[in-house]
């Protein structure tokens, strides 16, 4: 967010249905079996959860903006966020993108995408010219989170915490 926010111009696109953009090999669409009330099922394409999902699902995309990743832009799950610091070098950046996309054939999800913009929605944070803050939307469901009422619900919340903080000690060693 730091090499972002230290550029003028920002945009957001957002990709929709990234995961279902990806094919399962033949050979591997028995790993996909799921169960549902009527029978068994098989994926052919990539869904949310499939191990890996998220790598296979980027690595498309690393691959069509290799030279631009990191000096124009940065690709996230299904954001791609591009910075410059001038009007012209920014959409000369977008057209590249746009191009990229098409040939990957690659559909946007045009309500979640943001051009030319001073305020970017990013991963629960807001940034603005002002600096970087928190989604006061985000911040509201957490002031409004249900109480635990039950063993139940709580032992749901203990889990997370639990996994949370282990997860956090990791990191910190």
């Amino acid at each position: 967010m730091e090499l972002v926010a230290a550029h003028k111009y920002w945009s957001k696109i957002h990709l929709g249905d990234g995961y279902y953009n990806i094919g399962i090999e033949e050979d591997s669409e028995q790993h996909s079996t799921f169960l549902m009330h009527m029978g068994y099922y098989r994926s052919r394409i990539m869904q949310q959860g499939d191990g890996n999902a998220p790598t296979t699902m980027i690595q498309p995309r690393y691959e069509i903006f290799k030279d631009m990743v990191f000096k124009d832009l940065i690709i996230y799950i299904d954001d791609i966020i591009i910075f410059s610091d001038a009007n012209e070098e920014h959409v000369a950046t977008l057209r590249k993108v746009q191009q990229g996309l098409l040939n990957g054939k690659f559909w946007l999800k045009a309500s979640k995408c943001q051009f030319f913009t001073n305020r970017l929605d990013i991963l629960g944070h807001i940034l603005t010219p002002d600096g970087l803050h928190m989604d006061p939307k985000k911040i509201k469901k957490v002031l409004d989170f249900k109480v635990p009422s039950n063993r139940r619900e709580l032992r749901s919340i203990l889990d997370i915490v639990i996994f949370l903080s282990k997860f956090c000690l990791e990191l910190a060693s």
